[in-house]
């Protein structure tokens, strides 16, 4: 009887150990998945951030080149000019991903059309851009006990307003084209704008290299030698004749 009675307990306390050794694990478990997905929403987060930087990274970069060579003729085509050349900055940076601690997030493609520029009324740059698809990451997490598919993801619209007087920038380099009568060598400065005209010769028809440059603020931009921090302004040669002066288009 006393052999039945231990042997029964034995039992009972092998079955009372596995049953605890199970329901830890499960726990165990279940930590791990809380812990990558947790992980998993804070890499979301830190990817939206950076989709956004790359933005503006993006939009500086197209305010400097834009702007360097030829002198759009009208707001709208500056506008388009400019969400072109932002969609194919963005395009570099958001084209490999961003990895946050082991997690690689998918980040999507904001193709040209995706990237919509308008000028506010204190003629500063309202900027949209809306991917296809969303910021998101999809993984199978392997459990002890069960493996389970997550898939998380984040909103990858972005709307912002940047505060910079870029289209007054953009009204004083037609101002200054508009008043070109002759044929002028000079430099200037008005308010925060420096003006520099350069006359190839003295009578017309003639060339004039003019540059309208904002002086009030710089942005990190690649100069084409190097990254540095950089004026944003317009220059581009103007044909001077009797009939006026018209802005050429770059070749």
């Amino acid at each position: 009887m006393l052999t039945i009675l231990l042997i029964l307990v034995t039992v009972i306390i092998i079955s009372s150990l596995q049953f605890f050794w199970q329901t830890s694990t499960e726990r165990r478990t279940e930590v791990q998945f809380s812990e990558d997905i947790y992980v998993t929403q804070n890499a979301l987060k830190l990817s939206k951030l950076y989709v956004e930087s790359a933005m503006d990274y993006s939009v500086y970069q197209a305010m400097f080149d834009t702007g360097r060579n030829e002198l759009p003729s009208s707001d709208s085509v500056l506008t388009d000019k400019l969400a072109e050349a932002t969609a194919k900055n963005m395009k570099k940076y958001t084209e490999s991903g961003y990895n946050f601690i082991g997690k690689t997030i998918s980040l999507p493609q904001y193709a040209q059309g995706s990237i919509i520029i308008k000028k506010t009324s204190d003629n500063r740059l309202n900027v949209s851009a809306s991917a296809s698809g969303n910021i998101y990451h999809e993984e199978t997490l392997i459990g002890q006990m069960e493996n389970k598919l997550v898939r998380l993801g984040l909103d990858s619209k972005i709307e912002r307003i940047y505060p910079f007087d870029y289209f007054s920038l953009y009204d004083k380099a037609l101002s200054v084209l508009n008043g070109l009568k002759d044929c002028t060598s000079e430099t200037k400065t008005d308010g925060s704008y420096a003006i520099s005209l350069d006359a190839k010769k003295k009578s017309k028809p003639c060339i004039v290299k003019i540059s309208v440059t904002d002086t009030s603020r710089k942005f990190p931009v690649f100069n084409g030698t190097s990254v540095a921090f950089e004026n944003i302004g317009f220059a581009f040669n103007a044909e001077v004749t009797e009939a006026g002066a018209t802005a050429l288009k770059s070749t």
